[in-house]
């Protein structure tokens, strides 16, 4: 037998055409989680009823509490009835000429109603 051949080259490698792609596929649904809380708080308590009071007359009112209103109709004059922690008295706030002051010292608790009076 004779001496074998030399090999011939290698071939090219063949490739075929790329498929066309498959249809794209349905959107998932979408997720939808509880509803968050309110972003407002509750309402508070009410608060306490104030005590104040207001009286016209020409005479100071009977039993008044911390934080009343007088105005004495004889002289014009408005007053509150303060207590310092020592005593209580009648405080002139105003005249009927509309000038006047108060001077306090030491802390003063003044109760409004819900006026105005």
């Amino acid at each position: 037998m004779g001496p074998q051949g030399l090999l011939g080259p290698t071939g090219a490698t063949g490739f075929g055409a790329t498929g066309a792609g498959g249809p794209v596929g349905p959107t998932g649904p979408w997720g939808v989680g509880p509803t968050g809380p309110t972003g407002a708080g509750s309402t508070g308590a009410t608060g306490p009823k104030g005590s104040g009071s207001y009286t016209e007359s020409a005479t100071p009112p009977v039993s008044p509490v911390s934080g009343a209103l007088w105005y004495d109709l004889s002289t014009g004059v408005l007053a509150i009835y303060v207590n310092d922690g020592t005593s209580s008295q009648w405080v002139q706030v105003g005249t009927g000429s509309g000038g006047g002051s108060i001077v306090v010292s030491g802390p003063i608790t003044v109760l409004y109603p819900g006026g105005p009076f």
